[in-house]
């Protein structure tokens, strides 16, 4: 059986500060020593070819057997430095899970540095080259059977980008139920416009418009990235910003189910093949320090997908179908505080019959 080959860049960079907006930037070293080793620990959880069962054989008693092949990978874990800005030192888990890569370059530049890094490496030939900052975890053992379902279908010109979520309480850190593989065709929805998570026009969503519903404390799960397109922006000739068939519908376990243009791509990841990072390589700007897409760290994780890709995301209504679990409580929370300066509208889709055809 043939092992996808996985190739993960993680760029991880701790200095505290006074303004502390990023969770690369708080006083407390604590979260963010928790929410690496677990992102690293889910990954060769999941992935990871060792991994056993018993099994009672008569005569013989208790028995090893190798289980999960089907999902395992041969993985690897590039964890990027500069500095002595990190917190390796600190970190519960083995040395033997990762390789530490130590760079010399700018605090800011690093997720910039880490894409070099991959490119490095496209002669070693892994099927995907990742992306992930240092406090996501990825909690579905078919992530990347997914991934692969979906660009078999669309070709290598579209990325499909997971959503971010929070979990509203600590307690829940450790839990998520996993997805399943979709399988089927896939075709052309007709309306473009894009739906929204929540509204404070709309109670039967917030349960009540009373200020103290929205604390996050009364909601289990927080998708933290809204389509803020006045944000995100549009910028001429980026492949992103194509005007047709931006959504799609499939179908998953025989029920239907939709993938939209993403207004807003950003996901703090990238998961490219190694045709995509290939192509990507050969630019003038890879791996160039960029503040393009609302600043560095954003721009180093998503600047290029909208720059060279059709990106991609499950609509909200199946937004499980490909997720990632962003460490904290700090987005949710701040978008619920502030959701009386955000106005959505709903959406109304109908759907064409037309199959999508691949690039």
């Amino acid at each position: 059986m043939y092992k996808m080959r996985i190739l993960v860049a993680i760029p991880h960079f701790f200095r505290p500060d006074a303004d502390g907006k990023y969770g690369s930037a708080r006083r407390d070293p604590r979260p963010r020593i928790a929410a690496l080793s677990q992102g690293i620990q889910a990954l060769h959880s999941l992935f990871n070819t060792r991994q056993i069962a018993f099994q009672d054989q008569p005569q013989q008693g208790l028995q090893i057997q190798q289980v999960n092949q089907w999902t395992s990978c041969e993985l690897n874990i590039l964890l990027c430095t500069t500095g002595d800005r990190h917190l390796l030192s600190q970190l519960p888990v083995s040395r033997h899970l990762f390789q530490h890569i130590a760079l010399d370059c700018p605090d800011r530049e690093l997720g910039f540095y880490c894409q070099r890094v991959l490119g490095d490496r496209l002669s070693e030939n892994y099927d995907y080259y990742c992306y992930l900052e240092d406090d996501l975890t990825i909690r579905d053992p078919l992530f990347f059977l997914k991934q692969q379902w979906f660009q078999s279908l669309l070709g290598e010109a579209a990325i499909l980008q997971p959503h971010r979520f929070e979990w509203s309480n600590p307690w829940l850190n450790n839990s998520l139920a996993a997805g399943s593989l979709a399988t089927g065709e896939v075709g052309e929805c007709s309306d473009s416009s894009t739906s929204h998570l929540v509204s404070s026009t709309h109670p039967d969503v917030l349960g009540s418009n009373h200020p103290e519903s929205h604390h996050s404390a009364n909601y289990h799960k927080v998708y933290v990235d809204p389509d803020f397109e006045s944000k995100t922006g549009q910028n001429p000739g980026f492949a992103h910003h194509f005007t047709e068939r931006r959504v799609l519908v499939g179908q998953f376990l025989g029920q239907p189910i939709q993938f939209q243009r993403a207004g807003n791509p950003h996901a703090g990841c990238f998961f490219l093949t190694r045709s995509q990072m290939t192509l990507w390589a050969s630019t003038v700007d890879f791996g160039q320090p960029s503040n393009q897409f609302i600043g560095p760290l954003e721009s180093a994780a998503s600047l290029h997908l909208m720059r060279y890709f059709r990106v991609y995301k499950p609509a909200l209504s199946w937004a499980n179908f490909l997720e990632i679990e962003h460490w904290g409580q700090y987005n949710s929370q701040d978008l619920l505080n502030n959701l009386h300066l955000v106005q959505f509208q709903p959406k109304v889709v109908s759907y064409a019959a037309n199959n999508f055809p691949n690039g």
